[in-house]
């Protein structure tokens, strides 16, 4: 018998131990996931990904969609931020995302616009194809991009893009809602996200704004080497705005909610949480009526949606923006969304 140095049996029970130090939390947090979400074992059954959800809410990015999340949340609704993966996240009751307003352009994705939304992954763009879906491709999630990735960035977006003017997305909810905010206060945190400039200046934007402009609106004014920052942003706004709306006017899009008139419990309202009829699961409409009866208990909870990014560092007018078309355009945003005010949402 050939015997074993203590080195190399004290090494092997080293990597055992850090193999069980590594692996064990992550096992666990893949059980969790597969109770919760996968197994239908814990009251509430598995929703695949062409499975009927309650709300989808999208909007501009700069609008509140994160602080709504995050509200809707609390009520004990299962509704994520930039996810409908209902496999691996708890999006079951429906999403809010920016970037989910791509099912809403009414023209379709050119070749050229696919290749720069998928060239790479895009931080703080608030995409990833991994937010749709679980993905076809079997790329690694362990990778943030990939060859794996781009393809399943094209395949998707190319399915995606538009679908919910003609019904055909693969992942259907039953109410879509269009978040709005004034488009100053909008454009503001927008400036203050997307402009480079440390000391306040607005001469440049961050390039991955110009390149999701054009690739949203290829016949845009905008091109990936604009340096205006108020002229991308404002473009950007206008027109991502501009198309919403006009999926709003076909019905597409059912309702469109005010962040400064509304609170979680008014939007979740909106969403059909509350109604008998309406809501797809009993749980979650027990679970945001019970939190929303009584207003004095909650009151602390269910204050009104808001974006905190700008935090007062940027104030623009209507006089402040890149030209009299961006002005007129945003004025008549602020007209058709009731903001009759330069400063107040009423």
């Amino acid at each position: 018998m050939r015997a074993v140095s203590p080195a190399k049996t004290l090494g092997s029970r080293v990597f055992a131990g850090l193999t069980a130090l590594i692996g064990g939390p992550y096992a666990l947090y893949l059980l969790y996931i597969w109770l919760h979400l996968q197994s239908g074992q814990l009251g509430r059954p598995y929703v695949p990904q062409n499975g009927l959800r309650q709300v989808l809410i999208v909007g501009s990015q700069s609008a509140g969609t994160s602080q709504l999340a995050a509200g809707l949340q609390e009520l004990g609704l299962e509704v994520e931020h930039e996810s409908s993966d209902a496999r691996w996240s708890f999006c079951r009751d429906g999403t809010v995302s920016p970037f989910h307003g791509v099912r809403f352009l009414d023209a379709k994705p050119t070749n050229q616009s696919l290749a720069q939304i998928c060239s790479q992954w895009f931080l703080n763009m608030g995409f990833h194809p991994a937010m749709f879906r679980s993905p076809r491709h079997g790329c690694s999630y362990r990778s943030k991009w990939s060859r794996c990735w781009r393809a399943e960035c094209i395949d998707l977006l190319s399915s995606e893009w538009g679908c919910g003017l003609d019904a055909s997305c693969e992942t259907p909810y039953l109410s879509t809602l269009l978040l709005v905010r004034h488009p100053l206060r909008t454009l503001e945190s927008l400036v203050s996200k997307f402009c480079l400039d440390s000391t306040g200046g607005l001469e440049h934007v961050h390039p991955y704004l110009a390149l999701f402009t054009n690739a949203f609106f290829p016949t845009s004014p905008v091109s990936i080497r604009s340096r205006g920052c108020l002229e991308v942003v404002g473009w950007y706004y206008i027109l991502w705005s501009e198309a919403l709306l006009r999926a709003h006017d076909t019905g597409a899009i059912h309702s469109v909610i005010s962040v400064e008139r509304s609170d979680a419990c008014g939007i979740a309202r909106a969403g059909g949480f509350m109604n008998a009829t309406a809501a797809i699961f009993a749980g979650s409409r027990e679970k945001a009526t019970r939190a929303c009866q009584d207003r004095t208990t909650t009151e602390g909870k269910h204050k009104q949606v808001k974006n905190r990014r700008n935090r007062g560092r940027v104030e623009l007018g209507f006089g402040d923006l890149w030209s009299k078309e961006h002005e007129r355009r945003v004025r008549a945003l602020a007209q058709r969304l009731g903001y009759t005010s330069v400063f107040l949402g009423d």
